[in-house]
C-alpha cells in the first residue's frame, strides 16, 4: 500500500507542477497565439502588397508569384522566432535547425539538379534574353516559345512537337532568338557567261521587289560573287519580318519564283552545270590495244 501511495503522490506532484508551469505560461500562450494569427493577416498584407508593386516591372507571372509566397513566408517566419523566444524554446530551436542542416545538405545533393534549374529560371527572368511567343534556337532545338516555369522552358517545334528543356541547359547553351531585328534570306543564281551582267542585276532587284513580307524601308540587294564551273554566280539577298520561320522558307520560296519568271521574261539563261571530260588521252591508248582474238 505504500508503494501505491507514493506512487499516487509523485504523479499528483509531477501533475500539480505541470498545471503550475501552464498557468505561469499562459499568459505568453496567449501572447505567443494572438502572434501567429496576426502573422498570417500581416503575410496576407505583405503578399498583396508586393504584388501589387511587382506588377509595375517586366518580371514573369512565375517569378512574381515565388517572391510573393517568399514575402508571406517570411513574416510568419519571424512571428515563429518571437513566439519561440516567449515560450523559452530556444534551445529546442537550435538543436532543431542543427539536425535540419545536416539534413538540408543531403537534401540538397539529392536536388541540385531540381535547384539548378530554380536558378536558371530566375536568370532567364532578369535578363530577358526570349519571352513567350518569340523565335529561339536553344540548342539543337528550334521553334517558338510556348511557355515558362521554374523547372523548363517549353518549345513547340515547327513539327508541332513541345519539347521541354531544363533551364539549366538553357542557360548554359547558345540562345538565338529570331524575333529581335530583322532578318536576312539569302538566294544564289547564276546567269550565262554570255549574259549581260548589268542587265541580270537589274532584273534580279525588280524581282525581289515583288517577294512580300518585307520590312517597310528596306531594299533587296544582289551581287556578282564569282566564276563557277557553268555560270556567274549572283547572290540575292531580302530582309523579312522577324514572325516567320527562322528557315524563312515561304521568303525563299517567293525569291525563286519571282526571279524566274524575271529571267524567262528578259531572256537570261540560268544554265545547267556543265562538265567538260577530255578522253584524248585514253583514245590514243585504246588505239595501240590489239583486238582479243575470239576462242
Amino acid at each position: 500500500m505504500d508503494v501505491y501511495r507514493e506512487l499516487i503522490t509523485e504523479v499528483t506532484q509531477t501533475l500539480s507542477g505541470w498545471g503550475e508551469a501552464f498557468f505561469s505560461r499562459l499568459p505568453h500562450l496567449v501572447m505567443a497565439a494572438l502572434i501567429l494569427v496576426l502573422s498570417y493577416f500581416l503575410g496576407k498584407l505583405a503578399r498583396r502588397g508586393l504584388a501589387s508593386a511587382l506588377k509595375r516591372t517586366r518580371l514573369p507571372s512565375s517569378l512574381r508569384g515565388l517572391a510573393e509566397r517568399m514575402a508571406q513566408i517570411a513574416v510568419v517566419g519571424i512571428a515563429v522566432l518571437i513566439c519561440l523566444g516567449l515560450l523559452d524554446l530556444e534551445k529546442p530551436l537550435t538543436s532543431l535547425l542543427a539536425g535540419a542542416g545536416v539534413v538540408g545538405i543531403a537534401v540538397g545533393f539529392a536536388f541540385q539538379n531540381s535547384t539548378a534549374n530554380f536558378i536558371g529560371s530566375v536568370t532567364l527572368a532578369l535578363r530577358r534574353p526570349f519571352q513567350i511567343g518569340d523565335l529561339v534556337e536553344l540548342g539543337d532545338t528550334m521553334g517558338t516559345v510556348c511557355g515558362i516555369d521554374m523547372r523548363v522552358t517549353k518549345v513547340r517545334t515547327f513539327q508541332g512537337q513541345e519539347v521541354l528543356i531544363p533551364n539549366k541547359e538553357v542557360v548554359e547553351n547558345r540562345i538565338k532568338n529570331y524575333s529581335t531585328g530583322s532578318r536576312r534570306v539569302d538566294v544564289e543564281v547564276g546567269v550565262g557567261y554570255g549574259s549581260d551582267l548589268d542587265q541580270a542585276l537589274q532584273v534580279t532587284l525588280e524581282a525581289l521587289r515583288e517577294v512580300d513580307g518585307q520590312p517597310q524601308g528596306s531594299e533587296p540587294s544582289a551581287y556578282l560573287t564569282g566564276f563557277g564551273g557553268s555560270s556567274i554566280n549572283i547572290v540575292a539577298r531580302v530582309w523579312t519580318r522577324t514572325d516567320q520561320q527562322p528557315d524563312n522558307l515561304e521568303t525563299r520560296s517567293q525569291m525563286i519564283l519571282q526571279i524566274k519568271k524575271a529571267y524567262d521574261q528578259a531572256g537570261l539563261e540560268i544554265p545547267y552545270p556543265i562538265r567538260t571530260l577530255d578522253i584524248s588521252g585514253a583514245v590514243e591508248d585504246f588505239r595501240g590495244l590489239e583486238p582479243l582474238a575470239a576462242k
